[in-house]
């Protein structure tokens, strides 16, 4: 139970209104611009099908770069449904 000495504060308190924060719109490649982006990469280059396999990795799944970069071999399960396991 509060002491009356701070009910009138704390109410006072309560009728704060908060602000709401302003959302940034998300922008999201177009099929097009997809396309564009994987046709630019060279897979005759060394790190090229590194690339190509990373970035439809990240698109096809959703995942995020963070989460990406912490799968390990034992996350990747081959057999009758190929998955991966993201935390």
């Amino acid at each position: 139970m509060m002491e009356p000495l701070y009910q009138n504060t704390l109410d006072s308190i309560k009728k704060i209104r908060l602000k709401k924060a302003v959302r940034n719109k998300l922008d999201f490649l177009t099929v097009d611009e997809y396309k564009a982006f994987i046709s630019a990469i060279d897979l005759s280059e060394k790190n090229g099908l590194r690339y190509y396999t990373m970035i439809n990795f990240l698109y096809d799944t959703a995942t995020r770069v963070s989460e990406f970069t912490h799968i390990k071999v034992e996350d990747l399960n081959y057999g009758s449904e190929n998955s991966v396991r993201v935390s």
